[in-house]
């Protein structure tokens, strides 16, 4: 696969991470970040982003050794919804809501947030609340083709409430929480 895209040759260079003690879940998980990158630059091809991203989700599945891996986990999420897989990105943020809830996930590595408008988004002094805020919202994102779908299902409002009370709230989901609460 790196051989068919020239770019993904540079930055798939294993050597340029330096860290002798990093496991091959690491190396497969720190490549995937860094490959996620190109596959946002305007000025590459469509062929080359799309390659850059597909060669990023297969590395950070690969990466995955176990559900506590909440950075991994979150990772996967976010290829898989770019790549337009929302089932499973739906599949990997149920587990890492999971692992958060029940106070197991590790969150030792670099990730990328399972929501986009998190990138953006100061966690604050503590990341639990940032990082429930993050995968729930994505839930509500990917879960239903439109809020219309789930306006009658009690966890939404219950979804919508606890984004809320984390204090990470967005305009989109005030909205929904606001149009759920009228029905």
């Amino acid at each position: 696969m790196v051989g068919a895209f020239p770019v993904l040759a540079r930055i798939g260079d294993v050597s340029r991470f330096g860290d002798a003690d990093a496991d091959v879940g690491q190396l497969r998980h720190r490549m995937a970040i860094d490959r996620f990158g190109p596959s946002l630059r305007e000025d590459l091809s469509p062929s080359v982003r799309w390659g850059c991203l597909q060669s990023a989700a297969d590395l950070a599945a690969a990466a995955v050794e176990s559900p506590d891996d909440v950075a991994r986990v979150v990772t996967v999420a976010r290829l898989a919804a770019a790549l337009g897989q929302r089932a499973i990105a739906l599949e990997w943020l149920e587990a890492a809501i999971q692992v958060v809830t029940a106070g197991k996930g590790r969150l030792s590595e670099p990730f990328l947030p399972a929501c986009p408008r998190f990138d953006q988004v100061v966690p604050g002094p503590t990341l639990e609340p940032w990082m429930m805020a993050c995968l729930l919202e994505q839930r509500e994102k990917l879960a239903a083709f439109s809020s219309y779908f789930v306006r009658e299902a009690p966890q939404t409002k219950a979804t919508l409430e606890t984004i809320a009370g984390l204090g990470f709230q967005s305009p989109e989901m005030a909205r929904r929480l606001a149009l759920v609460s009228r029905r």
